[in-house]
C-alpha cells in the first residue's frame, strides 16, 4: 500500500506542478495582456490628442478661409466700386473733352465767318441777305446767355418759343450766328 500512496502522492505531485505551469503560463499571459493593455492605452491617448489637433486645425483652417472669403467679397465689393468711380470719372472727362471740341470748333468756325464777312465786305460783297423782321412776336419772355453748343432750336425748345419768334425779337439773320455768351430775348406766348 505504500507504493500505492507513494504513487497516489507522485501523481499529486505532478498534478500540482502541472497546475503550477499553468498558472506560471497564465500568469505571463496575464503580464503580457497588461503591457498590451497599457500600450493600446498609449496609442489611444496619442490618436485622441492628434484628433484634437486636427479638429483645432480643421477649425484654425474654417476660421481662415471664412476670413479669405470675406476678404474676397471685400476686394470684389472695392474693385466694383473703384470701377464705377473710374467709369463715372472718365465720362465726366470725355464730356469736357467734348464740350472743350465744340468750344473751339465753335470759335473755329466764328473766326473762319468773320473772316469771311471781312473778305467779302473788303470784294463789295455782302455776307448776308438784307432781312425784314417782323413785330409780330410776343413782348413777354426771358433774357438768355447763349452757351456752347447752342442752336436757335434748341434754344427755342428748351424755353416754349419758336425760331422764327427769337429771330424776330433779336434780329437774327441767320440762325447758325449764335455765339457762346451772346445774350438774346426769348419770347414766349402765353396758353
Amino acid at each position: 500500500m505504500n507504493a500505492h500512496l507513494l504513487e497516489a502522492k507522485q501523481r499529486r505531485s505532478d498534478d500540482v506542478d502541472l497546475v503550477r505551469t499553468q498558472v506560471a503560463g497564465v500568469q505571463q499571459d496575464v503580464e503580457y495582456l497588461m503591457q498590451t493593455l497599457k500600450q493600446l492605452r498609449l496609442e489611444i491617448e496619442v490618436l485622441r490628442s492628434e484628433v484634437s489637433e486636427a479638429r483645432r486645425s480643421e477649425q484654425t483652417a474654417l476660421l481662415r478661409q471664412n476670413q479669405l472669403v470675406e476678404n474676397y467679397n471685400s476686394f470684389v465689393q472695392n474693385t466694383h466700386t473703384e470701377f464705377k468711380r473710374l467709369k463715372d470719372e472718365a465720362a465726366a472727362m470725355d464730356e469736357r473733352q467734348k464740350r472743350e471740341i465744340v468750344d473751339v470748333v465753335t470759335r473755329q468756325i466764328e473766326k473762319m465767318g468773320a473772316q469771311m464777312q471781312r473778305t467779302m465786305a473788303r470784294s463789295g460783297g455782302t455776307s448776308t441777305q438784307q432781312q425784314t423782321f417782323s413785330k409780330d412776336y410776343p413782348k413777354e419772355g426771358v433774357a438768355y446767355t447763349v452757351r456752347s453748343g447752342d442752336t436757335l432750336s434748341k434754344v427755342a425748345q428748351a424755353h416754349g418759343s419758336s425760331v422764327r419768334d427769337i429771330q424776330n425779337a433779336n434780329q437774327i439773320s441767320d440762325p447758325r450766328d449764335l455765339r457762346s455768351g451772346q445774350t438774346i430775348f426769348i419770347p414766349q406766348r402765353k396758353n
